[in-house]
């Protein structure tokens, strides 16, 4: 069965630093790359002189562009995980713990989302304002949670 870790089992310490600092180095390239493609094109974008966009134009573009970048991120976050499991199958309940918070969170979005202002706007079904709620709401729970946390944990540091 091939490995999908990138030090065998005989590798020295060094072996594996140099492999760890490769594959450092090829990420910092690639960063720096589609850092490098966006400047280019927010400049030309910039230079762009007004009403000269046509269809989609430049910042059709700079959308799709956006999109891929969170296509590649979200396929690096499921590898990242995926790999990361693989490395510590110790690992998977914790995995499994964050996971049904989330189904949990996600189900408490869609179960307080109203639909009903959807006849407000132009071109809205109520099913489209009904999944616009529920984002907002799983905005607001996971921010709400995430200043709990904080605040505990300053109390908690200042009770130990």
């Amino acid at each position: 069965m091939p490995s999908l870790i990138l030090f065998r089992e005989g590798d020295s310490l060094i072996q594996k630093n140099m492999n760890q600092e490769v594959l450092n180095k090829v990420f910092v390239g690639l960063r720096l790359l589609l850092i490098a493609i966006a400047a280019v094109m927010l400049i030309v974008l910039y230079m762009a002189e007004p009403g000269s966009e046509g269809e989609g134009g430049i910042s059709g573009t700079l959308v799709n562009y956006g999109l891929f970048l969170t296509v590649i991120t979200a396929v690096i976050g499921v590898f990242s995980a995926g790999f990361s499991i693989a490395i510590n199958p110790t690992g998977i309940k914790n995995v499994l713990i964050g996971l049904g918070a989330f189904v949990v969170i996600i189900g408490l979005s869609y179960v307080l989302a109203d639909g009903s202002d959807f006849e407000k706007y132009k071109e809205v079904t109520e099913d489209t304002s009904k999944m616009v709620s529920m984002g907002l709401n799983m905005f607001y729970i996971t921010g709400l949670l995430a200043l709990l946390s904080v605040v505990y944990s300053a109390v908690a540091r200042i009770f130990k």
